[in-house]
């Protein structure tokens, strides 16, 4: 398929989780992740849900390229700062199959970093591979990131 072809189906992707990512950005803007204890948030049942999370970010040579079938991941990073890879499932290797139970595949192989800061969220569909929570390469180190991953079903 032409480049504007794959363009086109991907953004078909997102079109129709309109409503249900419009769902979980409004969970992000009247919650505040940082106040609130670690653990899984209901927003509509299984459909979507919130997971806050407290980590320390990790050395990149620690982390593993992951991708999701089932659920998009909408990432907020509310308080901290990590470096964030991002990589299209294409351009990568499975290291380990796609498990359902843990709605994931493992992949290696090269791609690109940016640095998440408070405030940042990114939204990410299954054909988007991703590997979060590193260690800053440039700049301040941190102890604790406080991150919301909401999940949000395909179907």
């Amino acid at each position: 398929r032409s480049r504007l072809d794959r363009s086109s189906a991907a953004s078909d992707v997102y079109k129709r989780q309109g409503d249900k990512l419009a769902s979980a950005l409004r969970w992000l803007k009247d919650n505040d992740a940082t106040a609130m204890d670690t653990g899984k948030y209901p927003i509509q049942g299984e459909q979507i849900y919130a997971m806050v999370q407290r980590y320390k970010p990790r050395d990149r040579s620690k982390r593993q390229w992951e991708a999701h079938q089932e659920f998009f991941d909408v990432q907020y990073v509310a308080s901290g700062i990590e470096d964030f890879g991002y990589c299209h499932i294409d351009k990568l290797k499975v290291a380990t199959p796609y498990d359902a139970k843990i709605d994931a595949v493992m992949l290696d192989g090269e791609g690109n970093f940016m640095s998440a800061t408070p405030g940042t969220f990114l939204i990410l569909a299954p054909q988007d591979a991703h590997m979060p929570g590193i260690e800053p390469l440039i700049g301040k180190t941190c102890d604790e990131v406080v991150k919301v991953v909401i999940k949000v079903a395909v179907n």
